[in-house]
């Protein structure tokens, strides 16, 4: 409120000042006319509006009347700036008497304004000298006496730039002045919001001496002191000054209350002896806690006394006497000497801040949240005694909201010379027990912290500062610095040097939220000015073992030695970037350059890594890279150039303008690329092949688009598909025509792709928004062979200003394929409204469902509502004629109609096909196309031939059921009925070479790698995640003809089997048992006492057959059991035999060292037999006949028999049994149920038999 109480003050005194000479030149002429009068006023204001605005300011005014009478007005003045009116006021009145001047008498009635606004301070203009006297206090001495009986301004408006809020009050005062003795009395009532009044009442004669001051300031709570001070609460707030007396006796009693209570008070008393020495003392006292926020009130307490003596000698110098101030945690005392020159001749300071009770305390004036347990001061310096000093200061406890110490030290000394400004000393920093509540900071700051130097004054007033050392941990600076005179004008000049080490910069790596890591150490000198910006620095430095967290940098820098220089300067010929180099074992990085202030300058960079990989993963080898730059304010021009492994080169020039203050750009890149294949890790795939070409870059950079222009040609371009690589091959050609806008995505003018296999362009035509593309293949047989020959896609889409695109697109190939789409897509692809029809191969689809391929054709009719997923199409799918190869399975499906209708998010199924092995297969039912894919699926078999030549053939009728989710949970069930089924014992065929362990395919060609990858035999073959899983409830039944051959052995079987658990832990009930057979070893025929045929969760089946012989006095059994693709033959006997002897005995009747040689022979075709040799002469007879059995034997009385049997139907078996002496026998067996069986026989001889047999396994 000062400085706005002084500027309307000088806008009252320049209204005054000019109307004053105005009218006094005006008692000198005659009277004149009103019109005359008139004329001149309006010169008059036109002049007296000249004469007051200056540089910065301009004065307006408005309404000026009686500019030659006693009483002038002024309607309205404004002045303003640079920024605006900051000072208006209205109906300004100043009413004086002329006839008063002629007796040296300055009489105002009244000087008023109605309003004056001052809205904020004027900028900065021409400073007002205050430079004062150094004389005793008198008034000055006018040449008349100056009387204003009445000041007045209505409503005086401060902004809140001024007051801190804004604000209104009533002005009023009265003055008087005249010979050397004056009067005055000023009053300010605030208009608005809480009220408050401030009043002075001053007075003093020159000739008695005597001083009157009376000054009151009276305001309710939330007034403007008590808010501006920051009391707590803005209490009401009382303040009062009051003094009457001789100035060399003076007494002034002050007091402070908040609420209507004084809360501190005193006296001040100035007195000047006969000597001339005058002095002044205060004794102040009282309870300042209402004055300070509760968490200071343990630091005041109660009380709070200053008593203070001072003097100032006649013959020059200052004298402290005394200094107390104390409160309930501080004590201070001071006192001193200053010589004429205002130079120390003694000082003695000692302070001390403590709570009694040793509790830790808040500090005023500190940042909030300060804390301290105890702190001392001591300062002691005496002339007399000798030049030197010492200072002390000791902090503990100290706590603030960002750091702490337990302890912090600080010990000065030195020596102070008897000429002004010569002092020089040492100064000592120990702090221990650092802490702060961020991690990072403190692990950044360490526990304790340490710190040296000297410093001392030089000859032209400079200070120097040597011998710098600061250390925090493994962290260390030493250096020197001078500091020169200050002026005020060009400041002072800072030159310093230095070196600083870190051992282990990961304690900064927290503060600084990088994961720094490594040592570093750093020589640096320069200078600098801080007020002007200018100096020089020159930095040499070595890292180690480095680490930024940026993975760019790191890998440039390596993790052994890397070496740093540095060196520039700023003045005002702008910035010098005299050398900047970064040096490690894998690269490095120079750079210089300069920057003038009109925006002229140069750069030039370079770089070089050993190892590209090192700064991008995906890239390998090494690289190079220079730039060049250069130009002014309006344009620079650049060039560059960077080399890569595999001869790849990347050129790059243009330039970077800005005409009319628009940033804009013209820039080249040329690409020669001899092998993109270091490219593919970039790219996310196995890139291949070569490319060359040019890439076009201008436009503004500000608010502008950009123009992109492509060029380039390839040589057999490979993607790492198949497919496209395939079209891609040989020369290629590509052009891109572009517009980059500064909001949305990219707009493509013209793309242009071609190779000696296909064609593709795009274009959007100039003012237009629709996308035309067209894509022609010469050959579409590597889709699918059904599209061999040419094929033609074409299409356009056009943006709608609703959102979305319009689409239309067509697809032709020969053989009548055939597609059309259109309808609208959203802008961002999330729905759509598309209809679908045509024909296309299904072939299509075989690169998804390798091994496997389907080959016809489809047609289809769809369409598409809503969100781009399958659940959102209807219409129909069929196929006629179409074929399915399952070469894992040795199986086909031929002839295949299928209708596939959609609709709803469910899929409406009907299958029908051939098996190529004999039999047809059926499949319907419905299907969900969303997760989890709940299906209701029926798969009918008939007379399906199912088999692995290896393994088995059978024929199978019955259905399945799938119900449930296919992702998971879904319940496979149902009855196959099993015809004729064979199983093969696998023979032993000789040597296999499957697997060779150790070898390993080198530079495999794309085609067997593809093969192999297809056959699962890749080193990196995909293995195929576990499936879902399914229940199951299945039930396979055949009561007979389950034939087991192999090895010697021939069994029929029947029986049934019920699968049950899940489908990755199958749990059958039930096997297949049984119901004749018999095991031939070389001749000796052994009836089958036990055989069976079980699934143990593989279709893989587990068998076991036995036969049981006895020879004299020891029984033999021989037992086939395992897998069926490798049975494993075991041979018992009781008592115990040796293997060999057992197989003696059950061939020969006798034991092993009994036998004859050829013998032997045989024993040994009996274990090639039983050990996978073959099925022998029989089992080839039975094949070549096509009958169910066969056998050739020799019966007990030595005679030749031979045994043919054969199913006549399901239920029906026949045998045919021939013997030696032409004998002939006919058996029939009519199974009647599981359990019961007719049996009949009848021979050449006539004989005839009929039986009737009841049979049950246990």
């Amino acid at each position: 409120m000062r400085h706005a109480t002084a500027h309307m003050a000088w806008a009252c005194s320049f209204a005054l000042a000019t109307a004053l000479p105005l009218d006094l030149a005006a008692q000198t002429a005659q009277t004149t006319t009103a019109i005359t009068a008139a004329r001149e006023r309006g010169v008059l204001q036109a002049f007296i509006e000249d004469q007051l605005s200056d540089a910065g300011r301009h004065v307006e005014i408005e309404g000026f009347r009686g500019a030659l009478s006693g009483r002038a007005e002024i309607d309205m003045l404004r002045i303003s700036d640079a920024a605006g009116i900051w000072l208006q006021m209205q109906d300004i009145v100043l009413d004086w008497n002329r006839a008063a001047l002629l007796g040296g008498r300055l009489e105002i009635a009244e000087l008023s304004a109605q309003t004056v606004a001052l809205s904020r301070a004027p900028q900065a203009g021409h400073a007002l000298d205050n430079t004062a006297a150094r004389a005793p206090f008198a008034l000055p001495e006018l040449p008349v006496a100056l009387q204003i009986e009445q000041l007045k301004i209505g409503a005086l408006a401060l902004g809140a730039d001024l007051a801190g809020q804004d604000l209104q009050l009533a002005v009023e005062g009265a003055a008087q002045l005249a010979a050397g003795a004056g009067q005055s009395q000023l009053s300010l009532t605030r208009l608005t919001g809480p009220q408050g009044q401030f009043a002075i009442k001053a007075g003093y004669s020159n000739e008695t001496g005597r001083l009157l001051l009376d000054l009151s300031l009276n305001e309710a709570a939330g007034g403007l002191a008590a808010t501006a001070l920051g009391l707590p609460d803005a209490p009401s707030l009382q303040i009062a000054l009051m003094g009457e007396g001789p100035i060399d006796s003076f007494r002034a009693d002050l007091s402070l209350g908040t609420d209507g209570t004084t809360r501190f008070g005193g006296a001040v008393q100035m007195r000047a002896d006969p000597a001339g020495n005058r002095s002044i003392a205060a004794d102040i006292s009282g309870d300042l806690r209402p004055f300070f926020a509760p968490r200071l009130h343990g630091f005041f307490g109660a009380d709070t006394r200053l008593r203070a003596t001072a003097q100032r000698r006649a013959q020059g110098g200052f004298d402290l006497q005394q200094l107390d101030l104390s409160a309930r945690a501080l004590s201070l005392q001071a006192k001193g000497q200053l010589d004429g020159a205002l130079w120390p001749e003694r000082l003695s300071i000692t302070a001390q801040a403590a709570a009694p009770d040793g509790a830790p305390i808040a500090l005023p004036f500190a940042q909030p949240g300060t804390q301290l347990g105890r702190a001392t001061l001591t300062l002691q310096y005496d002339r007399a005694a000798g030049d030197s000093w010492r200072a002390d200061a000791q902090l503990r406890a100290l706590k603030r909201p960002d750091w702490g110490a337990e302890t912090l030290a600080l010990r000065a000394n030195g020596r102070l010379g008897t000429g002004k400004g010569k002092m020089g000393g040492t100064l000592a920093l120990a702090a221990d027990g650092l802490r702060a509540p961020d991690p990072g900071l403190a692990r950044a700051l360490g526990r304790d912290l340490s710190g040296r130097m000297v410093f001392f004054t030089q000859g032209d007033g400079g200070l120097a500062l040597r011998n710098i050392a600061l250390q925090a941990g493994d962290a260390r600076l030493r250096g020197q610095a001078d500091i020169a005179p200050l002026s005020a004008t060009a400041g002072t000049d800072i030159g310093f040097s230095g070196h600083a080490a870190v051992g282990d910069l990961s304690r900064f790596a927290t503060l600084l939220a990088r994961p720094l890591a490594g040592a570093a150490e750093l020589a640096l000198e320069g200078q600098l000015n801080p007020l002007t910006g200018a100096g020089q620095i020159s930095l040499e430095g070595q890292t180690q073992a480095l680490q930024t967290g940026l993975a760019q940098l790191d890998g440039l820098l390596g993790d052994g030695a890397s070496t740093l220089q540095l060196d520039m300067a700023r003045s005002t010929r702008g910035t010098d970037l005299r050398k900047l180099r970064l040096r490690s074992s894998t690269g490095q990085m120079q750079a210089s350059g300069a920057l003038a202030p009109d925006g002229a300058g140069r750069l030039q960079l370079s770089a070089e890594i050993a190892d590209l990989g090192l700064i991008e993963p995906r890239l390998n080898g090494p690289a190079q890279l220079a730039l060049q730059a250069d130009g002014d304010a309006q344009m620079w021009g650049f060039t560059g150039q960077a080399s890569l492994a595999g001869d790849t080169t990347i050129g790059l020039q243009g330039q970077l303008a800005q005409p009319r203050g628009s940033l804009t750009t013209e820039a080249t890149a040329q690409l020669s690329a001899p092998d993109l294949a270091i490219f593919s890790a970039l790219a996310g795939r196995p890139l291949r092949g070569a490319a060359l070409g040019t890439a076009r870059l201008g436009g503004s950079l500000a608010g502008g688009a950009l123009a992109l222009q492509l060029d380039a040609k390839t040589q057999d371009l490979a993607l790492g598909l198949p497919m496209i690589d395939s079209q891609l091959a040989g020369q290629g050609t590509l052009a891109l025509q572009a517009s980059i806008p500064p909001k949305g995505p990219p707009r493509l003018g013209a793309l242009h792709i071609k190779t000696a296999q296909m064609q593709a362009q795009a274009t959007t035509p100039q003012g237009q928004d629709t996308l035309q593309a067209q894509l022609e293949l010469q050959d579409g047989s590597f889709l699918a062979p059904e599209l061999a020959g040419g094929l033609t896609l074409s299409g356009r889409a056009t943006p709608q200003p609703q959102g979305g695109w319009d689409i239309s697109a067509n697809a032709r190939a020969r053989a009548g394929t055939a597609a059309q789409m259109q309808g609208r897509i959203a802008g961002d692809f999330s729905t759509a409204s598309l209809q679908l029809q045509g024909q296309a191969p299904l072939g299509l689809v075989n690169a998804r469902i390798r091994p496997r391929s389907i080959s016809g054709m489809a047609d289809y009719d769809l369409r598409l509502e809503g969100p781009l997923r399958l659940s959102s199409v209807a219409g129909t799918v069929r196929t006629t004629g179409a074929r399915l190869s399952l070469p894992k399975l040795g199986q086909s499906l031929d002839a295949i109609g299928a209708q596939i209708t959609l609709q709803r998010g469910q899929a409406q199924l009907a299958v029908q096909g051939a098996l190529g092995n004999g039999g047809s297969v059926s499949l319907g039912g419905q299907l969900g196309m969303a997760a989890p894919y709940v299906a209701d699926l029926r798969l009918g078999l008939v007379q399906a031939v199912l088999r692995d030549p290896t393994l088995y053939q059978t024929v199978v009728d019955g259905t399945l059921a799938l119900r449930g989710p296919l992702a998971g949970g879904a319940v496979l069930g149902g009855q196959l009925q099993l015809g004729q089924t064979d199983v093969f014992i696998a023979a032993n065929s000789g040597p296999s070479f499957g697997s060779l362990p150790g070898l390993v395919h080198v530079n495999t060609p794309s085609e067997v790698a593809r093969t192999r990858t297809w056959a699962g035999l890749s080193d990196t073959a995909h293995t195929d995640a576990p499936g879902p899983i399914y229940r199951l409830d299945m039930q396979i039944n055949a009561p007979a003809r389950i034939f087991v051959r192999g090895r010697g052995l021939d069994a029929e079987l029947g029986g049934q089997l019920r699968l049950q658990g899940q489908s990755d832990a199958i749990a059958p009930q039930g096997s297949f048992q049984l119901i004749r057979g018999r095991l031939d070893v070389l001749g000796r025929r052994l009836t089958l006492t036990e055989g069976s045929l079980n699934l143990q969760g593989s279709f893989d089946p587990t068998i076991r057959f036995a036969a049981t012989s006895q020879t004299e006095d020891t029984s033999i059994t021989l037992a086939l059991q395992g897998v069926a693709t490798k049975p494993e033959l075991q041979l018992s006997a009781t008592p115990e035999l040796p293997q060999d002897e057992i197989l003696a005995r059950l061939l020969f009747g006798r034991n092993l060292a009994q036998i004859s040689p050829l013998q032997a022979v045989r024993l040994a075709a009996a274990l090639r037999s039983l050990s996978g040799g073959g099925d022998g002469l029989a089992g080839n007879l039975r094949r070549e006949l096509a009958l169910d059995d066969f056998d050739i034997n020799t019966t007990t009385d030595g005679q030749v028999e031979a045994r043919a049997g054969k199913y006549l139907s399901d239920q029906l078996y026949s045998d045919v049994i021939l013997r030696g002496a032409g004998e002939t026998e006919v058996q029939l067996n009519l199974q009647l149920s599981p359990d019961v069986t007719l049996r009949g026989r009848v021979d050449s001889r006539g004989d005839t038999g009929i039986g009737l047999h009841f049979e049950k396994d246990y």
